[in-house]
């Protein structure tokens, strides 16, 4: 049997190969771009270049287990001329309806809810007991924190951070590249590549550099 390589040695690798573990697969490398790390054993698993990978399987089983939204994309981006297949892990604890629509790629972690014909996209992260509810759309590289609700007939569009704990409102709309600070009820649409926060939330200013940095 093929291994499962997780992409990225670091906070949310560890998260993904901790799921992995708890969901009986243990046969799990991680792939760092960072030469340093190659060789050593995080949580019980070796890390190994990706030239390393291709020459362990010939199939490459693997989960993108970045948490910058832009970095992972670049990942596929980058390696988007070999054959791999980004698979979903999913916590066995999380519940999934039977009508909801999985792409590829996704982390959905503990206690997690989809509810019914909710669209998650590719390369999506649905962190510890985030609820996404029924015909909700979550576009590509969107990232959901813990215990974040996203009420139904919502659209998170691409690249969105919901920090933990915020509340987004049924039928909003949230513009790509936005985010939605920890704790914050949003009543209204939010637009593109703004930062918005409080209860109800508001838009402060376009999202900075810095921003995204102090997230990851």
């Amino acid at each position: 049997m093929n291994p499962i390589f997780v992409f990225g040695s670091g906070a949310q690798g560890r998260v993904v190969k901790d799921i992995l573990d708890y969901n009986g697969v243990h046969d799990v490398y991680f792939i760092d771009e960072n030469s340093s790390m190659v060789g050593q054993r995080i949580n019980g698993s070796e890390v190994v270049s990706f030239e390393m990978a291709t020459s362990m399987a010939k199939h490459l089983k693997i989960s993108l287990a970045v948490g910058n939204p832009y970095t992972r994309r670049k990942i596929v981006d980058t390696y988007k001329d070999y054959e791999i297949d980004w698979i979903n892990v999913i916590h066995k604890n999380a519940f999934i309806a039977n009508s909801a629509n999985l792409g590829i790629g996704n982390t959905i972690c503990a206690n997690s809810i989809i509810n019914s014909n909710a669209e998650v996209g590719n390369f999506c992260l649905i962190n510890n007991g985030a609820i996404i509810e029924h015909d909700t759309v979550l576009k590509d590289y969107c990232s959901i924190s813990p215990k974040a609700v996203v009420g139904g007939r919502c659209v998170i569009n691409e690249n969105v951070f919901i920090a933990s704990n915020a509340t987004i409102m049924a039928r909003t709309n949230i513009g790509k590249d936005a985010i939605v600070g920890m704790g914050s009820i949003v009543t209204k649409d939010i637009y593109d590549n703004q930062l918005a926060f409080g209860a109800p939330a508001v838009m402060k200013r376009n999202c900075s550099e810095l921003d995204w940095k102090k997230l990851f």
